[in-house]
């Protein structure tokens, strides 16, 4: 199952597109519009329009998801999930200095959204009727990535990749100091 969330501007609400991999599942069309929809972030890219579902259903403006600072987690549960991983590319906690200059403040505040939405969706986890049989696992990277969210600068984004490889590899070793629920 993949999921696209993303927040409707124009009739407000959270949208959440649906595709199954099973015959007959939900299969929520137009696809690429909602994944694009939930990364069009407000002030970056611009918001995706897209008719809603049923032929009546006014059109809907989508932004991306992180606007509500969660993810939505219960329906996998009630399929049946059980374990989540949060791969978190906010580095682990602990103090942050204060940036300097526009594009640092920028990526400050969205580096913490990010941050604040595993620690809001693991709150759902918390609080869900049947947390204590939910597993949930954070990684962080072991370096500090130190580059723009919105840079995809090709060698900044392969060194980054190259270190996830690498801590993926690390952190499987040491999986039980990994969870958090």
């Amino acid at each position: 199952w993949f999921y696209a969330v993303s927040v409707d501007i124009r009739n407000g609400g959270t949208v959440q597109a649906q595709y199954s991999p099973e015959p007959g599942g939900p299969w929520d069309s137009p696809f690429l519009d909602h994944i694009l929809g939930s990364i069009a972030v407000p002030f970056v890219f611009p918001p995706v329009e897209v008719q809603g579902s049923g032929p009546d259903a006014p059109r809907r403006l989508l932004v991306d998801g992180h606007v509500t600072s969660f993810a939505f987690l219960a329906p996998l549960v009630e399929r049946g999930a059980r374990d989540f991983l949060f791969l978190n590319v906010v580095g682990g906690r602990g103090p942050r200095r204060t940036p300097m200059g526009l594009a640092r403040y920028s990526n400050a505040i969205i580096t913490e959204a990010m941050q604040s939405q595993v620690v809001n969706s693991l709150e759902v986890l918390r609080r869900h009727p049947l947390a204590a049989e939910l597993r949930a696992f954070e990684f962080h990277p072991s370096e500090p990535l130190n580059m723009s969210v919105f840079g995809f600068k090709k060698a900044e984004c392969r060194w980054a990749f190259d270190l996830g490889l690498k801590d993926a590899e690390s952190s499987l070793k040491d999986l039980p100091t990994r969870r958090i629920l």
